[in-house]
């Protein structure tokens, strides 16, 4: 799985270069530093979530493994500013080109879902009506982590009894050493 840092610096640099607001006008939400000039877009990634079960590669020599699996998880983006309405709503047709897919892949997630409506949540900053947008877009990502220890057991003995009614049992003795 790419790093949050490298889906933000993917996401970021996609949008960006649509030039639907002006360059630097896209932030991420909940940093502490001034909001860009208006009209400008907020980003958020959220709801994480394990799509089925994770699956497991065969162990290395070294006895370790990767468990591999697909996750989930929303980026919303939110519009302020005169015309950001319209402007997400040209985003979200963006979405749906080709290149910008490709962009997406390259970056190690996939917009998967961009039909949610685009909302138009304006209302009053402070004592003034602001033009505010809200849409969501479902993506995914794979998830690999490496280096899972299997639980190789290394040594192994064992002594087995088979009974035999009317004869002497017959027992037998298991050694097993994967470290020689």
């Amino acid at each position: 799985m790419p790093t949050f840092d490298q889906m933000k610096d993917t996401i970021y640099d996609v949008i960006n270069g649509l030039t639907l607001v002006a360059v630097d006008s896209i932030e991420y939400q909940f940093q502490n530093s001034p909001h860009p000039d208006k009209p400008y877009f907020a980003l958020l990634l959220t709801s994480f979530l394990k799509i089925g079960r994770d699956g497991f590669t065969d162990p290395d020599e070294s006895g370790v493994s990767s468990m591999i699996g697909n996750r989930d998880f929303t980026l919303q983006i939110l519009g302020f500013g005169s015309g950001i309405v319209e402007k997400t709503t040209q985003l979200q047709t963006s979405f749906e080109r080709p290149d910008i897919h490709e962009l997406f892949r390259d970056g190690g997630i996939f917009p998967y879902n961009i039909d949610q409506p685009v909302q138009d949540i304006s209302g009053l900053d402070d004592s003034e009506n602001e033009e505010r947008s809200s849409w969501d877009v479902m993506m995914r990502t794979d998830s690999v982590i490496t280096g899972v220890p299997v639980g190789l057991i290394l040594k192994v003995n064992g002594e087995g009894t088979y009974k035999q009614l009317g004869k002497p049992d017959i027992t037998r003795d298991l050694s097993i050493d994967s470290t020689t």
